[in-house]
């Protein structure tokens, strides 16, 4: 849509070029979502939703594994500010779940 806002044309792509985003809108929709709500069932609520934070750190790993793209030092420093909350976020949950049984 912001293409069509911005009156830009569809067709420099490549044929390629469309399959591929084709890929990139479908299959880590579906498989990213059916993992969440499969994991909904067997970990808490929070633990799921906190762990949604690492998507752009998994996408950053898969873009330079896919697509040979280096992160910027912003982006490693913003990834391992993310890992690490996630982190604190799992080891506090985990011992809070250790006092309550």
């Amino acid at each position: 849509m912001a293409s069509l806002w911005a009156g830009l044309s569809f067709f420099p792509y490549q044929p390629m070029d469309w399959v591929w985003f084709l890929a990139l809108a479908i299959f880590p929709t579906i498989g990213g979502h059916t993992v969440y709500n499969w994991a909904l069932r067997y970990v808490k609520t929070m633990v799921v939703s906190v762990s949604i934070l690492g998507e752009p750190v998994g996408a950053t790993i898969l873009a330079f594994l896919i697509f040979n793209e280096a992160p910027g030092p912003m982006q490693l420093l913003g990834g391992l500010v993310i890992i690490a909350g996630i982190f604190i976020f799992l080891t506090a949950a985990r011992s809070e779940n250790s006092k309550a049984a």
